[in-house]
């Protein structure tokens, strides 16, 4: 069996280290992205890597971020996070806090699922209705 925890941990250094090739090895030729609720200008969903490829490329730009409270149950984990990139910059909001979750199969990852925080969402609004 392929350890959630430890893929969940380096997919996040991946991102950290704008590591695309990395990022992608990580995700399963059938995976799918959420983003609940969309960011700004960004579709809801991505499937198949190389809708994925795309929604990394987009926000890889200048990504900073950290990560806590890894929790790994059965084939998922979830962790926190707090970051930022070009891409978020660009529509106005300095950075995002989110919720996410990892759903691993086969030892890679089938669906990535980003739930921002309360905090976040109402920026997301704000720049909505502007």
């Amino acid at each position: 069996m392929h350890d959630p925890m430890t893929i969940a941990k380096d997919f996040v250094k991946a991102w950290q280290s704008r590591d695309v090739p990395r990022i992608m090895a990580h995700m399963a030729d059938d995976s799918s992205v959420y983003i609940i609720p969309p960011f700004p200008h960004t579709p809801p969903e991505f499937h198949g890597k190389a809708q994925i490829e795309m929604f990394v490329n987009g926000f890889i730009q200048g990504f900073e971020g950290e990560f806590s409270d890894f929790v790994a149950d059965g084939n998922r984990a979830t962790f926190f996070g707090r970051l930022t990139a070009d891409g978020v910059k660009a529509v106005g909001i300095a950075e995002v806090s989110q919720n996410d979750e990892v759903e691993i199969v086969d030892g890679k990852i089938k669906t990535f699922t980003l739930r921002f925080t309360p905090e976040t969402i109402e920026k997301i609004n704000a720049v909505n209705a502007s």
